[in-house]
């Protein structure tokens, strides 16, 4: 079942406060439709794995060529706190 509060909070509300808390390590943007499809494969394994991976490369190309804007985002970050132990 999925959470009533998945998808509450965006990027505009999730940035400054990962930012606030974490010193940023890394970040990039991910995927514009990869995440809707990928619970929706309803065939063989095989098949779902080979569909997965052409689905996600493709929407990741069409973000890094601006032809999407992606509406994932991955962030790495570090607890300042724990850094400057």
């Amino acid at each position: 079942m999925q959470s009533v509060t998945d998808n509450e909070a965006g990027y505009a509300e999730m940035k400054p406060v990962l930012d606030e808390l974490f010193e940023q390590q890394a970040f990039s943007w991910r995927y514009a439709f990869f995440h809707e499809f990928i619970g929706g494969l309803r065939f063989d394994d095989a098949l779902n794995e080979k569909l997965a991976h052409y689905l996600r490369e493709v929407d990741r190309e069409l973000c890094r060529l601006g032809v999407l804007s992606a509406t994932e985002f991955f962030y790495v970050g570090r607890n300042s706190e724990v850094s400057a132990k």
